[in-house]
């Protein structure tokens, strides 16, 4: 996103064209990866993302980013979450 943040800017047309999608996304994935808080368990370290990512949101591209996020944490039914686990090896 970082990278490609200015031709991002130039499609920006909805639901204004304002040109700044590609700089908030990046603002946001910027905060994210700065705030998460990564563990052993791959659950908790995207939830521990969903929730940078909705302190650190800007914009409503950021917004959107934020509500992908909050969707990969949430636990599916049928899946146990030990799946999502991942064990230390040594």
């Amino acid at each position: 996103m970082i990278d490609h943040q200015d031709p991002l800017n130039r499609i920006n047309v909805f639901p204004v064209p304002d040109g700044d999608t590609g700089t908030n996304l990046a603002a946001t994935r910027s905060h994210t990866m700065g705030s998460t808080r990564v563990t052993y368990s791959v659950g908790d370290t995207i939830g521990s993302m969903s929730d940078a990512a909705i302190i650190g949101a800007r914009g409503n591209s950021g917004a959107i980013f934020t509500q992908f996020l909050a969707d990969s944490a949430r636990p599916r039914p049928n899946r146990p979450a030990s799946r999502w686990s991942c064990s230390r090896t040594r």
